[in-house]
C-alpha cells in the first residue's frame, strides 16, 4: 500500500523480521528508522531526510530520495539484486554491520549505494566494519569508501592483526594508543581482523581498570604485562582466546568466561565472575604446563571444570605436562568439579611439599560434584590441598583421600565434608600409598562426612595425622584394614 507523508514517520520493526515498505512513499517528512530491519522497494518520492538508528538495519533496492544518515552501530542488508539509490547526501560512520550475499574480494568491490550526482557523501575511517556474508560473519578487514557517485565496500590490502598499547591509567579499550607490534603508527584499526593484543604497564604505572568497549571476533592471543596491583578488565566478552600470557596481575571480571587452553606466565589471573575450563575435547585434561603463576577464584565467582560431552573434566598435571601453577580459592568464592571430574596428578612422584590448591578463607569451597558412574572422584592425589581457617571441600558423592595425597589445614577451622573414600584401584604400584591429613598447631580440621573404605577388590591404606593440630572426626566411618596412624609430630 502507498503511503503519504504528512509530518515525520518513525518505523520499528520486529528482530528477525523484515519490514517492507512496497508501496511508494510521497509527501513531506523525515523517515526515522528506530529498530528491526525495514526494507524500501519502490521508487519512493517524499520530501525529507531518512535516519538509520544504531541496531536498526535499512534494506532494499528501491530508492530513498532525500539525505541519508547512519548512526554507529547500525546496519545496511544488500538486496540479492540491485543497490539502493539515495538522491541526497549521505554520511557512514566508522562502526557499521553490512549483510551482503556475495563479500567483496581483492579485485572485486561491492557497490552498496548508488548516488545522485553532485550529493555529498561523507564516509568515517572505518575502525570496525562487520560483514556478515550469508549470515556468517567475515573473517576480514573492510573499508568503506566513496568511489565517484558510489559507496563501496572494499577489502583492506594487508590489514594489521596484532597491535599493542602501553597503559597509564583507567581507560577504554578504544581509547589506548594502538601500534603494530614493531611500533609503527596504525592509523586504522579494523578489530574485526585483529588476532593478536600486547597489554603492558607503562613505567610507573601499577594499576589499571580497563573497559572492553569494542568487540574483537577474531582474537586469539592475549598478552598482559601488568606488574604491581594489574589490571582490572571488564567489558565486552572475549570468547575466542587460545592463547593468554600473564605476567603481573590479570583480574577478570565479565569479560573472560573461559580460561583458554594455552595459559602461560608467571603472573595471577583472578576472577571475579563465573566462569568454567576450557578443557580440551580430546582428554578433557585442564592441564598449563606452561603457567607457573596462580589461578585465583573471588568472592562470588565460581569456576566450573566442566567435562567435554561425556567426558570428565581434568585438573591433571601428569610426567609430560606438570607446570607448578597453583589454583586458589578466595573468601566467598568456589571450585566446582562437575561432571564426574578426575582431580589430581597421575603417574608422577608424591610431592608433600609440591601444594596445587589452597582453599582460602570463609566461605570458600572446593565442591565435587555428584556424578559419573562411580561417583565423582579425585583419583590422583600425590600433591597437597591446603584449606584455611572457614575452608571446606565438599566432596559431595566421594572424594578420594589415598594414594599419597596430603590435605593440609594450615590455619582456622576447616571442614572436609561429604564421603571421604580411603582407597585405591588396587594396582600393584599403587599398594604402598597411604592418605595423610596434616593439621597445624592450633588448626582444627573437622571432618563431618564419612571415611570409608575401598569397594570391593580395591586396597585400603592407613590414615596418617600430623601436624600437632585437631582432627575432629563425626561422622560413621567404616574405613578398615589399616589404623589410623597419629604422627609423633
Amino acid at each position: 500500500e502507498p503511503i503519504v507523508l504528512g509530518g515525520a514517520m518513525t518505523l520499528e520493526g520486529v528482530a528477525g523480521k523484515t519490514l517492507t515498505l512496497s508501496g511508494v512513499v510521497s509527501g513531506t517528512g523525515d523517515v526515522s528508522i528506530a529498530s528491526g530491519t525495514v526494507a524500501l522497494t519502490a521508487t519512493n518520492t517524499y520530501t525529507g531526510a531518512t535516519t538509520v538508528a544504531a541496531g536498526a538495519t535499512l534494506a532494499g533496492n528501491g530508492t530513498e530520495p532525500g539525505a541519508l544518515t547512519f548512526a554507529a552501530g547500525a546496519g545496511l542488508t544488500m538486496p540479492a539484486e540491485g543497490t539502493l539509490t539515495v538522491g541526497g547526501d549521505v554520511t557512514i560512520p566508522a562502526t557499521m554491520t553490512v549483510n551482503l550475499t556475495t563479500a567483496p574480494t581483492a579485485e572485486t568491490p561491492v557497490t552498496l549505494l548508488t548516488c545522485t550526482e553532485g550529493a555529498t557523501l561523507t564516509v568515517a575511517t572505518s575502525d570496525f566494519i562487520q560483514v556478515y556474508e550469508n549470515g556468517t560473519l567475515s573473517h576480514h578487514a573492510y573499508e568503506i569508501v566513496a568511489v565517484d557517485n558510489t559507496i563501496v565496500l572494499q577489502i583492506v590490502e594487508n590489514p594489521v592483526t596484532a597491535v599493542k598499547a602501553e597503559i597509564t591509567g583507567s581507560e577504554d579499550w578504544s581509547a589506548l594508543a594502538w601500534t603494530a607490534l614493531d611500533g609503527s603508527a596504525v592509523s586504522n584499526i579494523n578489530w574485526n581482523y585483529i588476532e593478536e593484543v600486547q597489554l603492558s604497564f607503562a613505567t610507573g604505572t601499577t594499576n589499571a581498570w580497563i573497559t572492553r568497549d569494542v568487540a574483537t571476533p577474531f582474537l586469539t592471543t592475549l598478552t598482559i604485562n601488568a606488574p604491581g596491583d594489574g589490571i582490572y578488565m571488564t567489558g565486552t566478552d572475549i570468547t575466542t582466546l587460545e592463547n593468554l600470557s600473564v605476567t603481573g596481575t590479570l583480574m577478570v571480571g565479565n569479560s573472560m568466561p573461559v580460561i583458554p587452553a594455552n595459559l602461560s606466565g608467571s603472573g595471577t589471573l583472578l576472577f571475579y565472575t563465573s566462569t568454567q575450563s576450557n578443557v580440551n575435547a580430546a582428554n578433557a585434561q585442564f592441564a598449563y604446563p606452561n603457567f607457573t603463576g596462580r589461578i585465583k577464584v573471588g568472592s562470588g565467582a565460581v569456576l566450573t571444570l566442566a567435562g567435554v560431552g561425556d567426558q570428565k573434566g581434568q585438573l591433571n598435571w601428569d610426567s609430560t605436562v606438570e607446570g607448578s601453577g597453583q589454583f586458589e580459592v578466595m573468601r566467598g568464592g568456589k571450585i566446582v568439579l562437575a561432571n564426574g571430574h578426575v582431580f589430581g596428578w597421575k603417574d608422577v612422584a608424591a610431592q608433600y611439599d609440591r601444594t596445587v590448591l589452597v582453599v582460602n578463607g570463609e566461605g570458600a569451597t572446593l565442591e565435587i560434584a555428584e556424578g559419573g558412574e562411580e561417583g565423582t572422584r579425585n583419583q590422583y592425589l600425590r600433591r597437597t590441598f591446603e584449606l584455611k581457617g572457614g575452608a571446606t571441600l565438599n566432596g559431595r558423592d566421594w572424594f578420594n583421600l589415598a594414594r599419597a595425597g596430603r590435605l593440609l589445614v594450615s590455619s582456622g577451622t576447616a571442614t572436609l565434608a561429604g564421603t571421604a573414600k580411603m582407597g585405591c584401584d588396587g594396582a600393584s604400584d599403587k599398594t604402598d600409598l597411604g592418605a595423610r591429613l596434616e593439621v597445624a598447631a592450633g588448626a582444627t580440621l573437622n571432618v563431618t562426612g564419612n571415611i570409608v573404605t575401598a569397594s570391593s577388590g580395591h586396597t585400603t591404606h592407613a590414615l596418617e595425622i600430623y601436624g600437632g593440630g585437631t582432627v575432629v572426626m563425626a561422622g560413621a566411618n567404616t574405613y578398615q584394614n589399616n589404623a589410623t596412624h597419629v604422627a609423633a609430630d
